[in-house]
């Protein structure tokens, strides 16, 4: 990770770096960085969840030792196995979950969120309708009816900046000031 001594907000971000390639204006990456700190971490679809595991455990194990009071994870497709299976091999456990286009198993968060009561899924996924709906107090799902990649829905953008703001920080408003944006190495 890109050493990161201070920080400007107490909000940050592991994110698959997928999900801030998109150019659009109201893309994750503008929306989100406003008022957090974004760590991307590069996913590779030939690398073992395992893999990845062994070399990231160690630096997010210490951003959770840095000064911020929410840290949450969003996940792009086959990087949402990545959150579930850190918890399971090293017991890190984000605030939020994100879990964007993600073929994960229900069962293997709801594991989880047994455990720990003040965690939050959300998935958000294609359907042939638009609709909201809510499978406990902790896990949500958002189905969308676009053409575009999930990665590239400013509509999707939003919903995540929302989730965060009033379902995780429990807020009407953010007020931080702009975040970083670094890598996990």
């Amino acid at each position: 990770m890109d050493v990161m001594t201070t920080t400007k907000t107490d909000k940050a971000i592991v994110i698959d770096s997928r999900l801030l390639a998109s150019p659009l204006n109201d893309s994750l990456h503008n929306l989100l960085l406003k008022n957090h700190d974004v760590i991307y971490i590069d996913f590779d679809d030939n690398v073992s969840t395992s893999s990845l595991i062994k070399k990231h455990s160690n630096s997010i194990y210490k951003l959770f030792q840095l000064s911020y009071k929410y840290i949450s994870f969003i996940g792009y497709k086959n990087s949402c196995s990545f959150a579930c299976d850190l918890y399971n091999k090293s017991g890190i456990t984000f605030n939020s979950y994100i879990l964007i286009d993600s073929s994960v198993d229900l069962d293997d968060f709801s594991k989880m969120l047994k455990k720990e009561k003040n965690t939050s899924v959300l998935r958000i996924i294609k359907g042939k309708k638009t609709k909201y709906w809510s499978l406990d107090r902790n896990y949500s799902v958002q189905q969308y009816k676009t053409i575009l990649p999930l990665s590239y829905s400013q509509r999707v953008a939003k919903e995540v900046l929302g989730w965060l703001t009033y379902k995780v920080y429990n807020s009407n408003y953010l007020t931080d000031p702009f975040g970083d944006l670094a890598k996990l190495l």
